[in-house]
């Protein structure tokens, strides 16, 4: 059942992709946006259809849902920010890359120096902050749903008996490559789509880990999802605090956060083995 949703899961994701393309668009068009949304729906999708093709009457249960309110969804919502930092921290060890304030990050993204306006339209970075946790919970981790249901419901459900990191690391390296298509059309690494499908894949291997973690022990896929749409709301102010870089090497999806990535798995690595002996 594992490699049915995975081919369910990208025949759906996939073929919206290719309507996309087929119809002259391209992801520079105002209409983008929405096409990106329902392409992350395509997990979701496949796990309902399975969970109903198996029995409707289990579909909570394959699909890890669970309303119960307990610590973990904290955890799950503040550990994005937790990375983010240590992100930021680990590209300023990086060569040629420096900690600079959001406003002169934002210039440097933007390739010049910003008018007065526009300085003025920053808002505090604490309050950003805030506005990024704020949606990560509303409306971003319902869009995260998308994803979430399909990849840390329904597919760790079927592979969570193989073990916490086969399962987690397999779900990554799935959940990564079916970004494909779109990193492919030129998102987060435009000047290098094709390497780009296999550094996404690399740092989705790296993430599914800690939102596996949050899935186990919140015991709902509403964790993972509380984390995933945190992380997509806070991760990229790593590319907004440091001047220098390329998208292979700072920011959310960049060596830095795979470094970071790398970190946080440890920490998770050393919590099991201390909890077992």
């Amino acid at each position: 059942n594992a490699w049915l949703f995975t081919l369910c899961a990208y025949g759906l994701s996939w073929a919206l992709a290719a309507a996309f393309l087929a119809v002259g668009k391209d992801l520079s068009d105002p209409s983008a946006k929405i096409f990106l949304v329902t392409y992350m729906f395509g997990p979701a999708c496949a796990g309902a259809i399975l969970t109903k093709w198996r029995g409707g009457d289990q579909w909570r249960k394959c699909l890890g849902l669970s309303f119960r309110v307990n610590p973990w969804w904290v955890v799950a919502w503040l550990t994005p920010a937790i990375v983010t930092a240590l992100v930021i921290a680990v590209s300023t060890w990086l060569p040629d890359i420096s900690l600079v304030s959001f406003a002169d990050g934002v210039a440097a993204r933007r390739g010049g120096a910003l008018t007065a306006e526009q300085m003025a339209q920053i808002k505090p970075l604490w309050i950003i902050v805030l506005i990024a946790l704020g949606a990560g919970i509303i409306p971003n981790a319902l869009a995260a749903a998308g994803e979430e249901l399909g990849w840390r419901g329904y597919l760790w459900s079927e592979m969570r008996d193989k073990g916490f990191w086969r399962a987690s690391m397999t779900i990554g390296i799935v959940w990564g490559f079916w970004h494909a298509p779109i990193i492919l059309m030129g998102y987060n690494y435009p000047t290098a789509p094709v390497e780009g499908v296999f550094m996404m894949t690399l740092m989705t291997t790296l993430l599914s880990p800690l939102l596996c973690w949050v899935r186990l022990q919140s015991g709902s896929v509403v964790a993972s999802c509380i984390f995933h749409g945190t992380f997509n709301a806070i991760a990229p102010l790593s590319l907004f605090l440091v001047a220098g870089g390329t998208s292979f090497l700072v920011g959310p999806t960049g060596l830095a956060a795979l470094i970071a990535l790398g970190a946080a798995n440890l920490v998770i690595f050393v919590y099991q083995r201390k909890v077992r002996a």
